[in-house]
């Protein structure tokens, strides 16, 4: 790669809050406290989103990388692309997860304990034309999701 790329990791307690939640928050999920919660992870975001669109200088070329299972993240992304006018990247696994929470989580416990990367569907090949890359992930079982982890070993980070 011929410039230097920054990974900004968008990790943002109220994120970290947002999508993996506590036993209490979860079993007392009303609209208010929903509320909250987003309106926090929004506020939060968009600040960190602004850091990294004026690190630097406004000339940068950015993308937005994002891998997201039940939405949060694929918003997030929106919001850095709305902030920063930046190029958009999904990963997408070559098997989708599951679509219920637990099936999801029980497979995402096993690729981390076997440190199984799964396969990624869609492949980008300019990323050496961005200055900066924003990566934007849920947060599970305390890390990144393997698929992630996949794209960034693929790609030489």
């Amino acid at each position: 790669m011929t410039k230097t790329l920054k990974i900004i990791t968008l990790l943002l307690a109220s994120f970290v809050l947002f999508s993996c939640g506590n036993k209490s928050n979860a079993q007392n999920n009303t609209k208010e406290n929903a509320n909250i919660m987003t309106a926090d992870f929004e506020d939060n975001s968009i600040k960190a989103i602004n850091i990294a669109a004026n690190d630097n200088n406004s000339n940068n070329k950015i993308l937005i990388v994002y891998f997201s299972w039940g939405g949060n993240s694929r918003t997030l992304a929106g919001y850095a692309r709305e902030i920063t006018g930046g190029d958009i990247f999904e990963i997408v696994p070559a098997q989708p997860y599951p679509s219920q929470y637990r099936a999801t989580t029980q497979q995402a416990r096993e690729e981390l304990d076997n440190n199984y990367l799964p396969e990624i569907k869609n492949k980008i090949n300019n990323l050496s034309s961005y200055d900066a890359i924003i990566l934007v992930y849920p947060n599970w079982w305390g890390t990144i999701p393997q698929v992630v982890k996949r794209f960034l070993q693929d790609n030489d980070f």
